[in-house]
């Protein structure tokens, strides 16, 4: 409690995106508590006891060739399994809040550098049914290079890149890349982001997807 409040001050006296990675004009009334655990950023949840953060999206590609796990929906939804509607910047402090340590080492696109800042997984939930299903982020995904699932690997906090006084991601709405992305938030540790031709490695994974339009939960929590 005492560390959440900590940066709620800081963020109060220091709303410099340089110091913070939030924009200037960042207000930080935006987070409401809910109770002693739970809090709540825009339409994203945090659980500090359980240091993971909550929001919803919806699947709107079940196969085809992807950049991106998750955009927002007016982002890049052409390269993308899910949408949102959250706001990026939500997400950002969401992931800050639960103190997560963000890299901003992803200076464009296809970076060969690898991803730096905390190490996440991340889980995908929805209905079939009366069943509940969840599986890992990794399990919806198809390596085009190797052909099979993608690896279970690293998805970084890298946090989205600093641009005009804020974040990249509020502009191109980036949020979870599978291709190395200074917009997005969270990118993936994957030494294979391209096949020969310099396209992306992934496809969407339609044998694990459901329908377009399913609700998905999306949870995010430090890699155990």
């Amino acid at each position: 409690m005492l560390y959440l409040k900590f940066i709620l001050f800081f963020l109060l006296l220091f709303p410099s995106a340089e110091k913070t990675g939030l924009p200037h004009n960042f207000k930080p009334g935006r987070v409401v508590k809910i109770n002693e655990n739970t809090y709540r950023i825009g339409k994203v949840t945090i659980n500090k006891a359980l240091r993971e953060a909550v929001f919803t999206g919806q699947v709107i590609m079940q196969q085809g060739l992807i950049e991106y796990l998750v955009v927002n929906k007016d982002g890049k939804c052409y390269e993308s399994i899910l949408s949102s509607d959250i706001d990026p910047i939500d997400l950002q402090l969401a992931l800050i809040l639960l103190g997560f340590n963000y890299g901003q080492n992803i200076r464009e696109r296809n970076d060969k550098n690898m991803p730096g800042g905390e190490k996440l997984e991340i889980f995908l939930q929805w209905t079939e049914g009366k069943k509940i299903k969840k599986v890992k982020a990794e399990e919806v995904i198809f390596d085009r290079v190797n052909k099979k699932k993608m690896e279970y690997g690293d998805w970084i906090f890298t946090g989205s890149m600093i641009y005009r006084g804020g974040i990249l991601a509020q502009e191109d709405k980036s949020l979870i890349a599978t291709y190395h992305d200074p917009g997005a938030i969270i990118n993936y540790a994957c030494p294979t982001q391209s096949d020969a031709t310099g396209y992306s490695a992934y496809d969407a994974n339609p044998e694990v997807l459901p329908p377009r339009s399913t609700r998905i939960t999306i949870t995010i929590r430090k890699e155990k």
